[in-house]
């Protein structure tokens, strides 16, 4: 038997997982969504997604990179949908999480929304945060 064919089988099988595994297309790239993001201190909203899973919208996202000087910070924030005419059809809080970090590398915080009804296609997704000195007992997670 040929060596190289069980290197090939393998590689012929991951290649064909990866292609199953692609990610949901992103509805804002594709043009079906605008967006507006805010930034407050230094600290924007980055890499946002919008996907459409299970008859819901899903946003993701994270917070950029930023050191405050009165560091860690919590972060708190909503997404809503406003319709082309205007009107604000969907609103949802942001669920913040914090990434493990090591001494000196602090990744940013990631976010989730999910509108569970669609706003119509060519509204604007605005996303706007808020930061505030970290409180432990607040039960948010710690950025930076």
């Amino acid at each position: 038997m040929n060596r190289h064919i069980p290197v090939i089988a393998l590689v012929c099988s991951l290649a064909a997982c990866s292609l199953a595994a692609r990610p949901p297309d992103d509805l804002i790239a594709r043009g079906l969504y605008r967006l507006e993001t805010d930034v407050v201190d230094g600290c924007g909203i980055d890499q946002v997604a919008v996907t459409a899973e299970s008859g819901a919208l899903r946003l993701t996202g994270r917070v950029t990179a930023a050191h405050h000087t009165d560091w860690p910070v919590s972060v708190t924030g909503e997404a809503e949908a406003v319709a082309p005419d205007g009107r604000v059809v969907a609103r949802a809080p942001l669920t913040f999480t914090s990434a493990a970090h090591a001494r000196h590398i602090h990744p940013p915080a990631s976010f989730t929304a999910t509108f569970s009804d669609p706003p119509p296609v060519g509204s604007t997704i605005r996303i706007s945060h808020r930061l505030a000195p970290y409180d432990s007992d607040s039960g948010l997670p710690r950025v930076r």
